[in-house]
Parts: C-alpha cells; sequence; structure tokens
C-alpha cells in the first residue's frame, strides 16, 4: 500500500499490509510507523520493494496468481440473481 498519511499508514497495518510512505507534502517524523518512506515516488528503486515484500523462492518466477477481476465477481453474483 502506498500512503501519505499516518491514518492510511495504520490503516495498512490494520489489513495486514506493509506500507510504503511519500513524504510530500508531510514530513518524515509524521510517517515513521510505515514499512518504509521516501521522499517521492520517483525515489522508489525495485531493491527497496523487494526488500519491504520478499517473493516466496520457493514458487516459480513463471508461476501465474491467481486474479479475479472485480468485475467478474459482480457478474456472477448478478447472473445468479436473476
Amino acid at each position: 500500500m502506498i500512503e501519505a498519511s499516518k491514518e492510511g499508514i495504520r490503516g495498512a497495518f490494520r489489513a495486514g499490509m506493509k506500507c510504503l510512505a511519500v513524504t510530500n507534502p508531510r514530513p518524515r517524523e509524521l510517517l515513521s510507523e510505515a514499512t518504509a518512506v521516501v521522499k517521492r515516488l520517483e525515489d522508489v528503486e525495485l531493491n527497496l520493494l523487494q526488500n519491504m515484500c520478499p517473493l516466496d523462492h520457493r514458487r516459480s518466477s513463471k508461476q501465474e496468481i491467481a486474479y479475479t477481476p472485480p468485475n467478474a465477481v459482480l457478474s456472477r453474483a448478478h447472473s445468479a440473481s436473476i
């Protein structure tokens, strides 16, 4: 999760997510609870993200992660009610 407020950071943690905070326009000190803090999104580098969210090395890099678009779930629910 990318956030720019203390409330957003806390919400990310309550949801079980890691949080990258962007200081603009807030001071770094107010966002220190985040997993990582950067001044601008342009400052984010791949190694920062990899350190924040390491991949499970037991999983093949070619293995696809299942994803169901929100509209597909809505469509199935809508079809069931007709």
